[in-house]
């Protein structure tokens, strides 16, 4: 399973102009206010990092939106009967965040 391309956890990372804190398999379930279709990390040529900046940019410009996850492919593969589909969620109300020591918190808000 490659991880070129991919931050170590708690890594700041900048998409579309804003700095995210990248943190590895996890989700704060639920708090979704939009979802969208894309190519998941380590696919085969630049959709997937064009995908990327367009889930960023489009929380950034929701209100309520505080983060966003994306798919990323395990071991070359996604069986969406466990992982569901392949969609960016952008997320309110609670965020997960390395760099500010807090899981699935509503209170740095």
């Amino acid at each position: 399973d490659s991880t070129e391309g991919v931050p170590p956890k708690g890594q700041l990372i900048k998409i579309a102009g804003v700095t995210w804190d990248y943190v590895k398999s996890h989700d704060c379930f639920g708090h979704d206010l939009f979802n969208k279709s894309v190519t998941p990390w380590f696919s085969q040529g630049t959709t997937a990092e064009d995908d990327r900046t367009a889930c960023a940019e489009k929380c950034r410009t929701m209100e309520k939106c505080v983060a966003f996850n994306f798919p990323v492919l395990t071991n070359g593969w996604w069986d969406e009967s466990t992982r569901g589909p392949k969609v960016c969620y952008m997320k309110h109300g609670f965020v997960m965040s390395d760099q500010l020591h807090v899981t699935c918190s509503s209170e740095i808000m």
